[in-house]
């Protein structure tokens, strides 16, 4: 209950433009491992094996951490739910035209093309039904969207139904 109350409270700051950014040089190799960690709990429960490779040489940028590490975790932990036992859950860095691309890739149960733009919205699942076979609130993929464009990225996802999804983020090297 206390989860739902923060990111209501999150989203209302942030889609009033009264939520703070606070930049900092951060090393975003480091925040992807401690997500990681974090949530490899939930991850070894249900036998799913996550990676992460880094395909540059990583430099520090600036970014607001806590806002990048609640991207993360909201990116990994939906990965992870909608991920079937021993499924793959992959991470993905890579800079390009000056931008850091971030992408979380599963093999889980995947998501309707026309489903696409909406997921973003506060409250939108892709199943709402009152018998839903998985939980949550419907605000983590709204607070990752905000998030992101905070620190002037973009933020969309690749999907095929029964065979997983690709999020990807940018955010701009400062």
């Amino acid at each position: 209950m206390l989860e739902l109350i923060n990111d209501i409270l999150d989203i209302s700051k942030a889609e009033s433009g009264n939520m703070d950014y606070v930049p900092e040089s951060v090393n975003i190799e480091e925040i992807i491992d401690g997500t990681i960690m974090f949530v490899s709990p939930m991850a070894k429960k249900k036998a799913i094996d996550l990676h992460v490779s880094f395909k540059h040489e990583y430099p520090d940028m600036q970014a607001d951490r806590m806002k990048f590490k609640e991207v993360m975790y909201n990116l990994l932990n939906n990965a992870i739910k909608f991920t079937p036992e021993k499924g793959e859950v992959q991470v993905t860095t890579k800079i390009i035209d000056e931008k850091l691309h971030v992408s979380v890739s599963d093999t889980g149960i995947g998501i309707p093309e026309g489903k696409f733009k909406s997921i973003f919205d506060p409250f939108k699942q892709v199943d709402s039904s009152a018998n839903r076979k998985f939980g949550g609130t419907g605000l983590g993929l709204s607070l990752v969207k905000k998030y992101v464009e905070m620190h002037d990225g973009e933020v969309w996802v690749e999907s095929e139904i029964g065979k997983g999804s690709t999020f990807t983020f940018t955010v701009p090297l400062k």
